[in-house]
């Protein structure tokens, strides 16, 4: 069925349009393959030929649609996805054994798909006779590069869902920057104390010995059945360019080539829809206003504890003269006899986020949800759970956007506290449209960005035109360690050698002086 959809694709194009293949080799998270979708959606509503690939390999996650690309699924090994074990993040931080073992599951799943892949020649054969001009693929995903390559298409583009990680930034050799850029799962933004910057820098090796073992399996998997060597810091170096979903006003600042390209909030719209008539009944009530919680849909307010989830009624209790729209995805009798706090399995959440009487936002920090909430124009409290959620909320921080609050701080003494900041510090609100504005007004749309990067990417080869020579420099050359040291014992020496000749020159003198007296 593959092979036909993409055998009919490869015979249907369109005049001045091009072949562009977006590939997710191991569908594992939600929100990085909505991103990859909405990239497959842009290039397609310009006119293009896209083509969404997506390798099914976990229960739960499921086929991302798209609304103008087409997309392709392959079923999951030998049609069996594996299960992903269910991990309650609001009970506490995955342990240090728990988060190594579901690292090394993800990189297990990831290796399996990719030798399936790899070994079905078939698979192969279709994407080659489909003609793609270029293949875009998240950076980490080493065995999108391969399949890509194997089946002949020369040009690249590397994406994230993310801000720029360490990872990242090693693989286009680019200067990672311990003092004031954090890596994923950091608490603290880009100023750090005394105690994180010796962390940073005692923790570091560590990270660097993990994430390049997230890549090992399918790298592995990719010299044994594909090319012996392969090197991924190689491939995904050339990539033309590096989609950032960020906005570069928005992520932390640091040194970056031309090759990355922010391209934060891509594919959302400022239409707002009419709500549903269920939540207009909400917005209807006197109030002083409404606000709105949601933790998206890894880490569900109905997975808190009894105790948080009391917190949160105590909250709306707190604050009668406000109502309160809370995503809760089953039914129960929590808060059902408080007036002013309602829960919905599911919400619109961009269109709520625009509707003009809500007030604050009370969220888990998803980069997407801070994005949609940023560019409504509404200031929220973060609550960081885990992965990249700390760099959002820290960068939202910063910036006078939002209040965090982290998972051992959340009562609704907290709660209450921060929401009564964020409700009436008008700094918040002015500071948040002022945001709005500034992404609303950028000269260049991230839709835009996408678009004419990847049409010039097609065009020309930049595989190496943005490279940063630091990318060849040794450790030694890069610190100047071999210029360094010689320096250092030419110092020496000669301040060994003129405090030595200086002790002689005294003595003598001295034994001059001495022997004129005895004279």
């Amino acid at each position: 069925m593959i092979v036909a959809f993409l055998g009919f694709f490869a015979l249907v194009t369109v005049a001045n349009s091009e072949n562009i293949l977006v590939l997710n080799s191991a569908r594992t998270s939600h929100s990085h393959t909505a991103f990859l979708g909405k990239i497959a959606d842009v290039l397609a509503d310009a006119g293009h030929n896209v083509t969404f690939f997506q390798q099914a390999t976990c229960q739960g996650i499921g086929r991302i649609e798209t609304k103008k690309a087409m997309v392709i699924e392959r079923p999951c090994v030998d049609g069996k996805c594996d299960e992903i074990p269910e991990v309650n993040l609001w009970k506490s931080a995955l342990t240090a054994a728990e988060d190594y073992k579901m690292f090394g599951l993800f990189t297990r799943l990831m290796a399996k798909s990719c030798k399936s892949q790899l070994q079905d020649e078939k698979f192969i054969d279709s994407i080659r006779s489909a003609n793609y001009k270029i293949a875009i693929m998240e950076y980490f995903d080493f065995c999108g590069y391969a399949i890509a390559e194997k089946a002949g298409i020369k040009k690249f583009i590397a994406a994230t869902a993310t801000f720029p990680q360490h990872l990242a930034l090693r693989l286009f050799g680019h200067p990672v920057n311990l003092g004031f850029v954090p890596g994923i799962s950091e608490n603290h933004g880009s100023k750090l104390s005394y105690l994180q910057r010796v962390k940073a820098l005692l923790t570091y090796p560590l990270k660097v010995y993990l994430q390049e073992n997230f890549g090992r399996p399918a790298l592995e998997v990719i010299r044994e059945v594909y090319r012996k060597d392969f090197d991924a810091y190689d491939v995904v170096h050339k990539s033309s360019y590096f989609f950032v979903n960020a906005d570069e006003q928005f992520a932390f600042q640091q040194p970056l080539s031309e090759k990355f390209v922010f391209v934060g909030g891509i594919g959302e719209t400022t239409e707002v829809k009419k709500l549903p008539e269920e939540f207009s009944l909400v917005f209807e009530k006197p109030s002083r206003g409404v606000v709105f919680i949601s933790f998206g849909t890894t880490s569900k307010s109905s997975m808190m504890s009894e105790e948080l989830k009391l917190e949160i009624v105590r909250t709306a209790k707190s604050l009668p003269e406000y109502e309160f729209i809370w995503k809760y995805e089953i039914d129960d009798t929590i808060g059902q006899n408080v007036s002013n706090l309602h829960k919905f399995k599911w919400v619109p959440q961009a269109d709520l986020l625009g509707h003009p009487q809500i007030r604050a936002f009370v969220s888990h920090g998803g980069l997407n949800s801070v994005s949609e909430t940023i560019r409504k124009g509404k200031p929220f409290i973060c609550i960081p759970l885990f992965g990249d959620q700390s760099n959002n909320c820290y960068a939202a921080k910063e910036k006078g956007l939002a209040i965090i609050l982290h998972r051992h701080e959340l009562n609704h003494q907290n709660l209450v506290k921060s929401l009564n900041e964020i409700l009436t510090d008008e700094s918040y609100q002015e500071r948040i449209q002022e945001f709005s504005k500034m992404i609303a007004s950028k000269p260049i749309s991230s839709n835009e960005r996408v678009v004419k990067h990847t049409e010039y990417a097609i065009k020309f080869n930049l595989s190496q035109v943005f490279d940063l020579p630091c990318r060849s420099l040794s450790t030694i050359q890069y610190y100047f360690i071999d210029v360094l040291i010689p320096v250092a014992i030419f110092v020496f020496a000669s301040l060994y050698i003129s405090t030595w000749l200086i002790r002689k020159l005294v003595l003598s003198m001295r034994s001059v002086e001495k022997h004129n007296k005895n004279e």
